[in-house]
């Protein structure tokens, strides 16, 4: 046996994973004062199961664990694994390297291995007896450790020198043997007391007898009447089944045809995907036309706002010149009447011209005639002369006046009319851009319409895409929890199945005779009780109650292998262990009436397991007398009822002895060699079916992932034909608008 290495994580100042390897010859560890040279032995003795922080210089367990620095936060455990050469065997264990692991985490859980597997600290502590290594072995001397041993008592020295020569193992099992004895003596106690009382009871029993023989005599009859019962209850329960199974026909059939109508529905659901795909193209067609449309509508709009702004111009210039001609009309009536006025005086003026002429004629001639009257005339002409003049010159007026009011009428008709012309003008373009209005407002009302449904359309696929993603989400929350279940099963199969390649659990007698056999040394092993028999799990724990030390038990083929078998432990000092050749052991049953008849009774403990055939007088033998009930209460009833003449063990693991004794209390969490490997076989098929639903799930959500792919891809493209259409829409009513 030799120290190969030290490994130390999270233990005081050592935070990072660190190895010491120990080679031949003296290792020595150097430093100065508080470099952490004392941690390493301390992690030693802590490892080697060390409960004392005092003795590993801290006030508290939790203080071994790395408290964090400035620089550095604390861990959440410590670790420390010690590796040792076992090639000849010192200690007790199958394997030329024993790695001794503990681990201390900061909520106060504590772990200790050996080669990875879970076990006890009495396990490691039984593990270095008499080998001067354990917690208080001699081999680690530390400072002050020679004084406390000279200046001790002699007993404490004496456990050091018994540890020394090798007979400490020797004393514990004295110490453990001599507790099992006072137990026992205990037990003899309690057994005469219970002697003593049921012989006072012997009287009371006798009379008691003959009441239960009455009891048996009543019970039987109970138990046809109850036979007839349970006939009545049958036939009541095969017609409740065959009403059950026309049910369940009808719901088969049910069932075609919905996956009938399922299939059609996907048939259907595929045609609509692809109409859905010509519907997309010729919603790019319509998406065209509409822009178009939309730019159509938009001059058609503007066009319609400049005619209407014309027609509103034209009005107030048509209002404008009716009252113009209206005024012209009233003034060409007033013109006129001046006209005629003056056209009356011109007449008369013309008329008086005339007269004036001839009388000027006359007088011209007069005045020939009269020269010598000129001076007395000359001033009466004079007179005529002015009074002539100022009439030409308001007939001039008046004839200016009239050719005015003759062109202004006339300018003002030809402006009539053309201002007529261009209101019926005016008109005819309102009713067309009214028409072209119309259309603008029919095809704006279909595209929002189109928009409305497209967007209806996009809340479809929306609600879709959200129930893929969740589908999606579902199936891979599935599928990463049953990769998580199907690796902790592995886990846990590996573990069991290490458990069960190195015999854990198994005195160390079995170990040797079970390790020999593998390896030739020796014949006709069939090996352990438990591993020949086969266990249900829900009845592993009372069927390893009833067997108790019997499960270690070895069968053997013949008597003689037996027998070899007893000289190899003795020559080798493995240890004792009882064998059960299959040539001697001989079938026990029990027959007691009326026993399947009780309430909370399972059955017999042999027929609640199997076994190939040839051991079937070894199940027998062990099994065959011991009954399994439901509860302790069921037990102990049936317990009363015959007289506590068998053992009876309950589900739970609670025992009712021959002769009234309980035995009872919480489980040892030790326990599982019976049923470890029905475990193993229920873990494998178990990860099997789950890692065929893990598969079924993955596949299940790279399906869901491509429809959720398709459905977004389909939902980004009408999402932007909806954009389109909104911009269309925009474009059309701003055209409308413009019109």
């Amino acid at each position: 046996m030799r120290l190969k290495s030290l490994e130390i994580q999270g233990f005081k100042t050592f935070p990072d994973k660190t190895k010491l390897s120990f080679e031949q010859g003296i290792t020595a560890v150097v430093g100065p004062n508080g470099s952490g040279k004392s941690n390493i032995s301390d992690a030693i003795r802590w490892v080697l199961g060390e409960q004392s922080p005092k003795s590993l210089r801290c006030s508290k367990m939790e203080d071994v664990v790395f408290n964090g620095t400035d620089k550095r936060k604390k861990l959440g455990y410590a670790e420390v694994s010690l590796n040792i050469e076992n090639k000849d065997r010192v200690l007790a264990f199958d394997g030329d390297e024993i790695s001794i692991t503990r681990r201390y985490y900061r909520s106060g859980e504590s772990e200790y291995l050996i080669n990875k597997a879970q076990v006890r600290l009495k396990d490691i502590n039984e593990l270095f007896m008499d080998t001067g290594l354990g917690r208080d072995g001699y081999s680690m001397i530390g400072q002050g450790k020679i004084d406390s041993i000279v200046s001790s008592k002699g007993e404490d020295r004496r456990e050091i020198f018994e540890e020394a020569a090798g007979i400490s193992r020797y004393r514990y099992r004295k110490t453990d043997a001599e507790r099992k004895l006072k137990s026992t003596e205990e037990n003899l106690l309690r057994l005469r007391d219970i002697v003593t009382e049921l012989e006072e009871r012997v009287g009371p029993l006798k009379r008691q007898s003959e009441k239960a023989q009455e009891f048996l005599k009543y019970s039987e009859e109970k138990r046809g009447l109850e036979i007839a019962l349970w006939l009545l209850t049958l036939d009541k329960s095969q017609a409740a089944l065959k009403t059950q199974d026309e049910k369940i026909a009808i719901a088969h059939a049910q069932y075609d045809d919905a996956e009938k109508m399922l299939e059609q529905i996907q048939k259907e659901s595929e045609e609509i995907y692809l109409k859905n795909g010509q519907l997309a193209v010729k919603s790019d067609e319509v998406r065209h036309l509409i822009s178009e449309l939309d730019a159509l509508i938009s001059d058609m709009r503007s066009q319609l706002s400049v005619s209407k702004n014309d027609i509103l111009h034209n009005e107030e210039n048509i209002k404008r010149v009716e009252n113009e001609i209206q005024n012209a009309q009233q003034n060409s009536q007033l013109i006129s009447t001046q006209i005629a006025e003056k056209n009356e005086k011109i007449a008369e003026l013309d008329t008086k011209i005339i007269e004036k002429q001839k009388e000027y004629t006359a007088l011209s001639e007069k005045l020939n005639v009269i020269n010598l009257d000129t001076g007395k005339s000359g001033d009466k002409l004079q007179q005529l002369t002015s009074e002539l003049s100022m009439l030409t010159t308001k007939s001039a007026d008046a004839r200016v006046i009239d050719m005015t009011a003759e062109s202004s009428i006339s300018d003002l008709e030809e402006r009539i009319e053309s201002l007529t012309t261009a209101n019926k003008d005016g008109i005819a373009r309102v009713h067309e851009l009214e028409e072209i209005s119309e259309e603008y407002t029919t095809n704006l009302t279909n595209l929002r319409e189109e928009i409305t449904s497209i967007t209806n359309s996009i809340q479809g696929l929306e609600l879709k895409l959200q129930s893929k993603a969740h589908k999606r989400d579902s199936y891979k929350a599935e599928s990463d929890r049953l990769l998580l279940d199907s690796k902790e099963h592995i886990r846990k199969i590996n573990f069991l199945e290490n458990l069960e390649r190195n015999l854990e659990g198994f005195s160390k007698s079995v170990k040797v005779v079970v390790n020999a056999s593998k390896s030739g040394r020796l014949k006709g092993v069939c090996g352990p009780v438990s591993r020949v028999i086969s266990v249900p799990q829900k009845y592993g724990v009372a069927i390893e109650t009833a067997l108790g030390a019997a499960m270690q038990n070895i069968v053997t083929e013949t008597e003689n292998d037996a027998k070899s078998a007893i000289a190899y432990l003795k020559s080798s000092d493995g240890g004792r262990a009882t064998f059960l050749p299959l040539n001697t052991i001989k079938a026990r049953e029990l027959r007691e009436n009326g026993l399947e008849a009780n309430y909370g009774f399972i059955g017999v403990a042999s027929d609640l397991c199997s076994c190939d055939n040839k051991f079937k007088n070894i199940l027998s033998s062990l099994l065959g007398k011991i009954v399994i009930a439901d509860n302790l209460n069921s037990a102990t009833e049936i317990a009363k009822k015959y007289s506590y003449r068998f053992k009876i063990v309950t589900l739970d693991g609670q025992v009712v002895n021959a002769g009234g004794s309980l035995t009872g209390g919480s489980l040892n969490r030790n326990t599982g060699l019976l049923s470890r490997a029905s475990e193993i076989k229920d873990l494998k098929e178990q990860t099997k079916a789950i890692e065929e639903k893990s598969a079924q799930a993955q596949r299940l959500c790279s399906e869901a992932a491509q429809d959720y792919a398709a459905v977004e891809a389909e939902l980004l493209g009408t999402r932007a034909d909806l954009s389109n259409k909104k911009q269309s829409l925009a474009r059309m009513e701003a055209e409308s608008r413009a019109c």
